[in-house]
């Protein structure tokens, strides 16, 4: 292991950079060197060509709730199969009245209601959740030279 690996605690770096050209398709690099296309949809002028970026945050959240579950339950030794979390934004309508995502979480194994339970709480501690409920800031600049790529 190199002194760059991610691997190492303390050496993961996030981050990412995205570029795009004249048409819908954008290619976005994270900072562990991972590539990936976003598109709209076509009913949005896309070209379909990658998940929407609404697709992709929601996605980031239930691999993150996932694998949060699947690491509390390795550690408690609860006899979890599996888990499958499916996420939905709902969008309010109303200026003045948030939007909603909505998690349904199905755990799969020979569990009490309780490991159950304690299973989906644990769950809601995922960082990805934590940033989507607290009130985080973007700040955005205008900068006369490229991006810095996330490699």
């Amino acid at each position: 292991m190199s002194a760059e690996d991610p691997n190492i605690p303390g050496n993961h770096r996030n981050g990412a950079s995205a570029t795009i050209g004249r048409g819908t398709r954008t290619e976005t690099i994270m900072a562990n060197g991972h590539t990936v296309i976003t598109d709209q949809p076509p009913y949005q002028n896309g070209t379909n060509e990658g998940a929407a970026p609404v697709d992709l945050m929601l996605a980031s959240l239930v691999a993150c709730k996932a694998s949060v579950m699947r690491k509390f339950a390795d550690r408690k030794g609860y006899p979890m199969e599996s888990a499958t979390i499916y996420a939905q934004w709902i969008k309010s309508g109303k200026p003045d009245v948030p939007d909603t995502i909505r998690c349904e979480v199905n755990i799969a194994g020979d569990l009490t209601d309780d490991q159950k339970k304690r299973i989906y709480a644990a769950s809601n501690a995922c960082p990805v959740q934590r940033i989507f409920a607290t009130a985080s800031t973007i700040e955005s600049v205008i900068t006369s030279t490229p991006a810095q790529p996330a490699i």
